[in-house]
């Protein structure tokens, strides 16, 4: 029995310490001696080195920063280039500007010389048949006339504008390619199969 009863002390000890852990908390000790500060700092702290480019290796300059040099040298060389692709492209634009702007003052002189001249001529014909011309608004329609060196669809459109003109007039309209594309057209009805 006493076998039985040690047995049975031990355990209940042994289901004891548990609790007894439990219960221990821990408190920061502050040294009685003499501590400077930041030593028991428990944030780990940034460590302090040198200047990149006063580290060296081996009695030379580090790797990192003969690289970063490079890096840098490029990186200026690489702006340089830039700045002078973009002057080129300004200018460029510019003499493009410069070049349109005289194109379009000669195409404005050539214009004016053409419609003084074709004014001239208007003024002349004009006096010629004064006389046999009938005066009514319809007739003071400016005439238009077809230039051939175009394109199909610009003499298509330059046609339209004549015969536009002729049936302000009230003559007939005498456009042969339209005449020839009524007379292809036939108005009849085919059933579907």
């Amino acid at each position: 029995m006493r076998k039985i009863l040690e047995l049975s002390f031990i355990f209940i000890l042994f289901l004891c310490m548990p609790e007894s852990a439990q219960s221990f908390r821990r408190t920061d000790k502050i040294p009685n001696f003499f501590v400077p500060t930041g030593v028991l700092r428990t944030q780990p702290a940034p460590e302090k080195l040198p200047d990149i480019k006063q580290m060296q290796y081996q009695g030379q300059k580090a790797p990192i920063v003969t690289q970063m040099e490079q890096e840098r040298l490029a990186k200026q060389a690489a702006e340089k280039q830039k700045k002078i692709e973009e002057q080129e492209a300004k200018a460029k634009k510019e003499r493009y500007e410069r070049i349109k702007a005289e194109k379009a003052k000669i195409t404005k002189q050539r214009l004016d010389k053409k419609a003084t001249v074709t004014a001239s001529t208007k003024e002349t014909a004009a006096e010629e048949n004064t006389e046999s011309v009938i005066s009514s608004p319809l007739n003071n329609i400016p005439t238009f006339d077809i230039d051939e060196s175009t394109d199909i669809h610009t003499r298509i459109l330059q046609e339209y504008i004549v015969d536009l003109q002729h049936i302000s007039r009230g003559e007939s309209v005498k456009n042969t390619r339209l005449q020839n594309m009524l007379s292809d057209w036939t108005d009849k009805f085919y059933p579907a199969d």
